[in-house]
């Protein structure tokens, strides 16, 4: 490939990567799981920030299973992303798989972290 071709992919992939981000704070959250998966699968955007606000748009668009195969994903290509450990914490916990719940909240300890993205209400 010629260099400009691989500009013009990177071009595409940045002006994908932040449509993609307008559209979570949009409340647009299918079409931001579309441009994310696009990223990951035809542009290579394999990073565990990407892979992570994937995560964010298929818990907004409903895909709670890919959300959670995301995040483990995300998590093993960085294990120190505290952000998708909580949220990982918080996806087994509403599934009710406490036990994998426990273990992503152990894992990030009392450190006062507080979440960008993800919180959960207690119902009684």
């Amino acid at each position: 490939r010629r260099s400009s071709d691989l500009e013009e992919r990177s071009d595409i992939a940045s002006i994908m990567q932040t449509l993609a981000y307008l559209e979570i704070y949009a409340n647009q959250f299918e079409e931001a799981f579309v441009l994310y998966n696009k990223l990951i699968d035809d542009f290579n955007q394999k990073d565990s920030n990407t892979i992570f606000l994937a995560s964010v748009a298929a818990v907004g668009a409903g895909h709670p299973e890919n959300a959670i195969a995301l995040l483990e994903l995300s998590k093993l290509i960085d294990p120190t992303n505290v952000e998708s450990r909580y949220a990982l914490g918080v996806l087994y916990q509403e599934i009710g798989n406490l036990e994998a719940a426990g273990s992503q909240y152990r894992n990030i300890g009392n450190i006062g972290f507080i979440s960008e993205y993800f919180s959960f209400d207690i119902l009684k």
